[in-house]
């Protein structure tokens, strides 16, 4: 028990120090924002990369005590936490050095991480809601994961959008592939909350904060995907709320993993 507790805490010191660490970061001459906007993006993806980090390690101290199927739909769900994890890193590089308007981020490279989190959060999520005796149209993945892609593909060619400083090609896949993810976490979270109806009292904690992480995360994603279509530069108040969004979605993901790690076999 103590040794989670540790790791909890630890994450959140240390996401902490990481984030009070980005502020020795000098402003670029160049900069044309405010103090603020150069700041905040940094510090708040910090903190959210290493609550993520924790979250990671917790869930895999914790998967060891699962039977097997279940073990391979938490694989699932971890996965996803890592590459969400892995997405995160790079925000404070982009932040840092003014990356959001080169080609790796306007042509969607940077979504790619995000992409194989909510496709394989969604395969844990739709396994374990099997293994519950969930039988609800959201775990068929022969009907989500190609519905996700032409809902996504359709929103993210038609959708009006400002001016753009990359082929309206790049950017039309880009934003597909962005809602495409939603998509799926959107069932994946869906997902979730019907199992914690399934669960008893002894998991029910820990299922509501892994449904409220998806949520969360989820909910920032999609904020983000759609100040891409507003706003001119990733600086605007919808992005500061998305990193808001996405610290909160660290910390379910954390009290997610202290949560499993507790419990016993189910």
């Amino acid at each position: 028990m103590q040794k989670y507790k540790n790791i909890l805490m630890g994450s959140v010191v240390v996401g902490l120090l990481a984030a009070a660490a980005m502020f020795v970061i000098p402003i670029p001459e160049s900069w044309d924002f405010s103090t603020f906007e150069f700041y905040w993006p940094l510090a708040s993806n910090a903190l959210m990369a290493c609550l993520h980090l924790g979250a990671v390690i917790l869930f895999v101290l914790s998967l060891t005590v699962y039977k097997a199927k279940l073990r391979l739909a938490f694989t699932g769900i971890v996965l996803g936490i890592i590459f969400t994890a892995l997405g995160t890193i790079q925000l404070p590089i982009i932040d840092a050095l003014d990356l959001w308007g080169s080609p790796y981020v306007t042509t969607g490279i940077i979504g790619v991480p995000f992409l194989l989190a909510g496709f394989v959060i969604y395969l844990g999520a739709s396994s374990f809601g099997h293994l519950v005796g969930d039988k609800s149209w959201l775990g068929r993945k022969w009907l989500i994961i190609p519905g996700g892609l032409v809902v996504g593909a359709l929103l993210g060619t038609f959708l009006p959008h400002i001016p753009l400083p990359t082929k309206e090609s790049d950017f039309d896949i880009a934003m597909s592939i962005n809602f495409w993810m939603v998509a799926l976490e959107f069932a994946a979270t869906a997902i979730i909350f019907r199992i914690k109806q399934r669960m008893g009292a002894h998991y029910s904690k820990a299922v509501l904060y892994l449904g409220l992480a998806l949520f969360t995360g989820t909910t920032a994603v999609l904020v983000a995907t759609i100040d891409t279509f507003v706003s001119p530069n990733a600086h605007g108040p919808l992005m500061s709320a998305v990193n808001v969004l996405a610290i909160f979605a660290g910390w379910f993901w954390l009290t997610a993993g202290f949560a499993f790690a507790r419990t016993k076999e189910y």
